[in-house]
């Protein structure tokens, strides 16, 4: 996996949510004939890989910064699915 968004044009909630995987980085950048910055938080496995993301993206000058999430969740456990709770078979009288 070189550089997966999970999350474009993130809010602030966003950024401060711990339930992200601990392996995401918050990208501020501004896109090209604008002032605005914009948020996004991906997951990459290098900090190199979504800086090349974001630069082949959006081009030269737009990165602004490149941070760590508040990420708590194991990248393994994150977003697999919970198993089906099975009905217990009654006991006999």
């Amino acid at each position: 996996m070189k550089c997966k968004l999970l999350i474009e044009n993130a809010s602030e909630d966003d950024v401060k949510n711990p339930d992200i995987p601990t392996d995401s980085f918050i990208v501020h950048y501004t896109k090209s004939g604008s002032s605005k910055e914009t948020i996004d938080i991906c997951r990459g496995s290098k900090m190199v890989d979504v800086f090349d993301f974001y630069y082949d993206k959006h081009g030269k000058g737009s990165i602004n910064k490149i941070t760590f999430s508040n990420g708590k969740i194991n990248p393994r456990m994150w977003n697999v699915p919970k198993p089906e709770e099975k009905e217990k078979p009654r006991a006999r009288k």
